[in-house]
């Protein structure tokens, strides 16, 4: 494991022959990043003579100097966080260089010092299979008639810590009769990662018309092992046109939250309209909500709280079990409100706690 500004360096060629210089050093905080590069061309091949006839060759290595400076920002808030601090570097070094010499240095001070001859580079060994389960992996293809026919390919994997990229892609021969093929490519990550277990979503999604030939989606995984998934259809929009349409709900990101807003229009010339409008998380997509008035009792105390019940209806269908949020709108309007004008919206909703939230003026 790597300590506190310790750099790793590695020297190695890409797949066009580019010779690429990486430099991967761990530090405390938040306020340390990578500085310039400087570059110090070697020595010429020949020492000229000085009677001006002829050229003599210069005895030893030819060394391309590469100095990776790491600096410290000057902010007063600094997160207390193990921050990697990356350096990639494209060398072009001339065709009579002999070494290179990598220096890596914070605050004039040098942290490493490294050479590499040039015909030599780091052997990189190749990892082994580093994914420990692959779990919830789902295929749908949504077939909704206002829209684009989209294919949907989710699911999670697990790795042993957070330093990997984990994507869904086509495979070069990606038609095959009915089947779609993807490859789950897995790429490490250079810089310091904790080893804590974690799990990744990994999502594949293509348009076009073309795709309601595909009844499986084949996923090839490391080691000549795959997974083989059966697609199932969606239709979200409600067959009968005389329906309302159905609200498009989409998948849950770790970043989304349930939120509701309320507006009370008082435009003059218009009647006042009132808005509510939210996001709300169900447990798949196949969900249609809608926001109805909760009539007071005859008897009841006058209030400045109007009461919406959430009522929620499950489609017909295969959904995949994707948490996800769906949009809900209530709209009313009418004199009435000049009247009866509410500050707060109420929401119910079934075995859980009402939301509360204050209605904004517009004029």
């Amino acid at each position: 494991m790597q300590t506190l500004f310790e750099p790793k360096i590695r020297l190695k060629k890409d797949s066009l022959g580019n010779l690429i210089l990486q430099a991967t050093t761990p530090t405390p905080n938040s306020c340390y990043v990578a500085g310039e590069t400087e570059i110090l061309p070697p020595l010429p091949p020949f020492n000229p003579d000085p009677a001006g006839d002829a050229v003599s060759p210069l005895p030893g290595p030819r060394v391309l100097g590469v100095k990776l400076l790491i600096e410290e920002t000057d902010s007063d808030i600094c997160l207390p966080f193990i921050r990697p601090v990356h350096h990639c570097v494209k060398l072009s070094p001339p065709s009579h260089t002999t070494d290179i010499q990598v220096t890596v240095v914070r605050n004039g001070e040098t942290l490493k010092e490294k050479i590499f001859a040039l015909n030599s580079f780091d052997e990189v060994p190749e990892e082994p299979n580093p994914i420990i389960d692959i779990e919830d992996f789902r295929a749908w293809l949504n077939t909704m008639p206002s829209g684009q026919t989209t294919l949907h390919v989710q699911g999670n994997v697990t790795l042993p810590d957070p330093g990997y990229q984990v994507r869904l892609v086509q495979a070069e021969n990606a038609k095959q009769c009915d089947t779609l093929v993807l490859h789950l490519n897995v790429k490490r990550l250079d810089g310091f990662f904790p080893a804590v277990v974690t799990t990744r979503s990994v999502e594949y999604e293509q348009i076009g018309d073309d795709l309601e030939q595909f009844n499986q989606v084949k996923i090839m995984l490391a080691g000549d092992r795959s997974i083989h998934l059966k697609v199932h259809r969606v239709i979200s929009d409600p067959p009968n046109p005389d329906q309302p349409p159905v609200s498009v709900c989409r998948p849950k990101s770790e970043d989304d939250i349930e939120e509701f807003t309320a507006f009370l229009d008082l435009m003059p010339g218009d009647d006042p309209t009132l808005r509510v409008e939210g996001m709300v998380q169900v447990p798949h997509p196949g969900h249609t909500l809608s926001l109805m008035c909760v009539v007071p009792e005859e008897n009841a105390e006058p209030s400045n709280t109007l009461v919406l019940e959430l009522q929620q209806t499950s489609l017909d269908g295969f959904f995949p079990s994707v948490i996800s949020l769906c949009p809900v709108k209530y709209v009313t309007s009418g004199a009435i409100l000049r009247c009866f004008r509410p500050e707060k919206v109420k929401i119910l909703r079934s075995e859980q706690e009402p939301i509360e939230i204050p209605i904004q003026i517009v004029h």
